[in-house]
């Protein structure tokens, strides 16, 4: 009987490849703000994206359907006193978009389908409720007219656009800088990382925080954690040593990244959550988290044994934590429910990396990696509807 050597896969031979010349966009000043969010989103419409702009912030829309070079003088969505620092398209309407900004106010826009002779200067709702910068949005993925913001000042709210009320506020959660938040699928759970090096599962109706991971990267930098479809949580971020991480964390234990620096995190497909983060020694992971399950720790060049079952949703080990590399960048997950694929982007990087998560050890497996001649500034992640 014949041994299988390689994993059968229907990805493993996915690739990625660049667009022609005539299907660019070129002369976009992006803008140089010092923040780890994608500075780009799209839709099956539009491409918008950050970009510079003397006295106050802006954004630039740009029709999916014609490309080529950008008009110095192009119409921007202009209305911030301040630079913006986060835009999200609607899922339910692809001509709105929400911008959040370090004025401390999210902004909500209606986009025509045709392309303005002036730049857009009147939002259709501006939600004010936050005391510092606002550096996260989110809309919810099932709820029409429900949009998520986070600031410095440790606050995520929600807020109902059609009237622009605020929903709820989830205070005192967070003890220090919010690094990102992200929606299970249904919307029913949040998932959150923070500047205090943990992890957070939180109950938006209960305004609870039903399960917490402490540590899951060492490293200093940002982590980013995100939702598997099946209740487990990937992570990226960075060890002590500034090498990143990636994890895959089970809500009964989690500890994804063991670096100082940020880590980040975001819900799959499965309600599994995936981090980016970084090691002690400052190489750059990503981790894939189960909320459900306890499951041990598998790591390249070691393992433990499995730790004594707990009570408690303290995610205390991963179910796989994988160290990549050694870089300052932040590692920002997108993830494809319907393929259970992620990919890995980073401010900086010039690849991007693709994982399959699936339920058989090691449970996350690299793919392939798409690099580029330049290195990227933004990334957004087009809707299957695209």
């Amino acid at each position: 009987m014949s041994r299988r050597v390689v994993r059968q896969s229907k990805f493993r031979h996915v690739f990625g490849q660049p667009v022609k010349a005539d299907q660019m966009y070129e002369d976009i000043r992006v803008s140089k703000v010092t923040w780890d969010s994608s500075f780009c989103a799209v839709n099956p419409k539009f491409l918008a994206i950050i970009v510079e702009s003397g006295g106050g912030g802006a954004f630039m829309v740009l029709p999916l359907a014609k490309t080529g070079r950008v008009d110095k003088n192009h119409p921007l969505v202009t209305g911030h006193t301040a630079p913006v620092l986060d835009i999200d398209w609607c899922p339910h309407n692809d001509n709105v978009i929400a911008s959040a900004s370090e004025d401390t106010t999210v902004m909500v826009w209606q986009i025509p389908d045709y392309v303005p002779v002036r730049s857009i200067t009147e939002p259709v709702v501006t939600l004010e409720g936050h005391s510092k910068r606002v550096g996260i949005i989110c809309w919810h993925p099932t709820a029409r007219n429900v949009l998520l913001s986070a600031g410095c000042d440790n606050l995520v709210i929600l807020w109902n656009v059609g009237t622009g009320e605020m929903l709820l506020a989830l205070e005192d959660m967070h003890t220090d800088l919010i690094y990102n938040v992200g929606w299970n699928r249904n919307g029913s759970l949040l998932v959150t990382t923070c500047k205090d090096k943990k992890v957070r599962v939180i109950d938006p109706r209960k305004q609870t925080v039903v399960a917490e991971i402490t540590k899951p990267h060492d490293g200093a930098r940002p982590i980013r954690a995100i939702f598997m479809a099946d209740g487990k949580i990937f992570t990226t971020g960075f060890s002590k040593m500034s090498e990143r991480q990636l994890g895959l964390w089970d809500l009964e234990r989690f500890a994804p990244h063991e670096g100082l620096r940020p880590v980040r995190a975001i819900f799959t497909r499965e309600g599994h959550i995936f981090t980016t983060g970084f090691t002690r020694m400052s190489q750059r992971e990503l981790g894939l988290w189960d909320p459900c399950r306890m499951v041990w720790l598998v790591e390249v060049g070691a393992r433990r044994s499995p730790p004594a079952a707990s009570p408690q949703k303290n995610f205390e080990e991963p179910i796989a934590l994988q160290e990549m590399d050694t870089s300052n960048g932040v590692l920002l997950p997108f993830y494809d429910a319907d393929s259970s694929i992620v990919y890995l982007c980073g401010k900086g990087d010039s690849s991007i990396r693709y994982f399959e998560i699936t339920d058989e050890a090691p449970y996350v497996h690299y793919l392939n990696t798409y690099s580029s001649k330049e290195p990227q500034r933004g990334m957004g992640f087009m809707p299957k509807r695209g």
